[in-house]
């Protein structure tokens, strides 16, 4: 499995939301206004949209941007590997450039690391 990101919330309500699982799992959302949610969903079929989101945490940061940015800095290379072509859509988006070269070097130390 691999965390995914709805893109008709994206592309409809300027919200991100990334999901981990099928029927069931793991999600984070980040709303435009800049909050960002984290917890399970479950009952997500036939599509995520009907799916019942159990939050467990929540932060409210100045802008989607550094929400954006956090999740990023926290899920690390792992989680950015699992969708790293709409990164660089949100990022083009956001206008987050510098996020490009966090990716990258991010990437290259975990390349690294596997390595060893």
């Amino acid at each position: 499995m691999k965390w995914t990101m709805d893109q008709f919330r994206w592309h409809n309500n300027d919200e991100m939301l990334f999901y981990f699982g099928g029927e069931k799992g793991k999600f984070v959302c980040l709303y435009s206004d800049g909050r960002m949610q984290a917890g399970t969903y479950e009952g997500a079929i036939p599509h995520i949209a009907g799916a019942c989101f159990q939050a467990s945490f929540e932060k409210t940061f100045d802008n989607q941007q550094e929400a954006f940015g956090r999740v990023v800095e926290i899920g690390g290379g792992q989680f950015l590997r699992s969708w790293r072509r709409v990164v660089f859509e949100v990022e083009k988006t956001l206008k987050l450039y510098d996020l490009t070269e966090q990716v990258r070097a991010q990437e290259a130390a975990d390349d690294l690391v596997a390595g060893c």
